[in-house]
């Protein structure tokens, strides 16, 4: 299995890794809280546009979740998040055209903003990998952390993939998160 990536795809990411990584740099200069954290999460993705056999189902397709954050100040941190659903699908995109999906590999670069102590919002922008077609998407997400000890943290979020030339779902997740090199360590 080769998975192939179209020019236009890499365009469109270097103009948003480039806007990011310079927003980083600025918001950098009021850095008051510094760190690094890695969560694993299982969660589920739905779909509404789901194919079987000519009725459109609601799908809930079972999804694996690893996510990258830097918290470079008070409220803002910046993170790559990948998530894998661990099912093939079928889904009807906005063409009315079949959509055939095989366990999907969806990666983003978002820009975290803290707004209270335990609640983050994130907007940013990614690919979805697949081995029939890979899809550009716009990531937003909710999240809730929970503190379990001095480095790990109960998270709860919401995302939302919109795919423009395809489909858009929504995500479920919970898991554990291990904070490390923030100022505290």
């Amino acid at each position: 299995m080769v998975l192939c990536l179209e020019a236009d795809y890499f365009s469109k990411m270097k103009y948003i890794i480039a806007l990011l990584l310079s927003l980083s740099a600025i918001l950098n200069l009021q850095a008051q809280e510094q760190g690094h954290n890695v969560a694993v999460l299982i969660g589920h993705n739905y779909l509404s546009q789901g194919a079987d056999n000519g009725n459109l189902p609601f799908l809930a397709v079972p999804v694996f979740v690893f996510d990258y954050n830097y918290r470079f100040g008070e409220h803002w941190g910046i993170g790559l998040h990948n998530d894998l659903s661990l099912e093939s699908y079928e889904l009807i995109n906005g063409d009315d055209e079949l959509l055939q999906r095989s366990t999907p590999w969806a990666s983003a670069i978002v820009l975290n903003y803290f707004f209270h102590e335990r609640f983050s919002i994130s907007l940013g922008a990614g690919v979805e990998l697949e081995e029939n077609e890979n899809l550009f998407l716009i990531r937003t997400g909710f999240e809730y952390a929970y503190p379990l000890t001095k480095n790990f943290e109960f998270v709860s979020g919401l995302t939302m993939d919109f795919k423009p030339t395809a489909y858009n779902n929504f995500s479920l997740q919970a898991g554990v998160c291990y904070l490390f090199g923030g100022s505290e360590d």
